[in-house]
This record gives C-alpha cells, sequence and structure tokens, in this order.
C-alpha cells in the first residue's frame, strides 16, 4: 500500500510524504538509493536510475530537497519531499 500525504502550506513550503508498507530499504543503502547506477539488482538488468531522476527533479527541477527514512515502526519506507509552492528557486523545466 502507498500512502501520500501533505502538510497545509507554511512560508511558501510543503511537505509531502510518499510511504509504503513493504519490506523497506535496508539500513546500509538509505544513504546511497539516491546515487546515479546504484542498484541492488545489476546482474538482472536493472540500471539503477530510477530514485537519482527523482533526486535531480525534485533539486533541480522543482527546487526542493528529498530523503529517505525508515516507515513508521520500522515498516516499509518514507519518502520526505520539501518543496516550495512557487519554482522561484529551481529550474525552468523545458
Amino acid at each position: 500500500v502507498i500512502d501520500v500525504t501533505a502538510t497545509p502550506p507554511v512560508n511558501g513550503l510543503v511537505d509531502i510524504f510518499v510511504t509504503d508498507n513493504g519490506g523497506g530499504i535496508p539500513t546500509e543503502y538509505l544513504n546511497t538509493i539516491f546515487d546515479p547506477f546504484f542498484t541492488t539488482k545489476r546482474n538482472q538488468g536493472g540500471t539503477g536510475l530510477g530514485l537519482h531522476i527523482v533526486h535531480n527533479i525534485v533539486h533541480g527541477v522543482l527546487g526542493g530537497t528529498i530523503h529517505v527514512e525508515k516507515g513508521v515502526n520500522g515498516v516499509g519506507t518514507r519518502l520526505v519531499l520539501h518543496l516550495p509552492l512557487n519554482n522561484e528557486g529551481g529550474a525552468v523545466a523545458s
């Protein structure tokens, strides 16, 4: 199950939380999942570009930040996006 929630805007910023109830990400991978080409499926066809692309979009295009953490009570995974309501700080999407 994937749950997406957001906080009410404060000072032009909004926090978006994307949480799942899956098996989670092992602790040793939490600091590397946004790295280019990081994958645990290298020999199974994985390219490792998915979360790196998400990171670049959030930081570059949207002008925000993203980080990952263990889900509630250690179940699943939670991505936290901190985004401006306007795009004045980010790059202009083409």
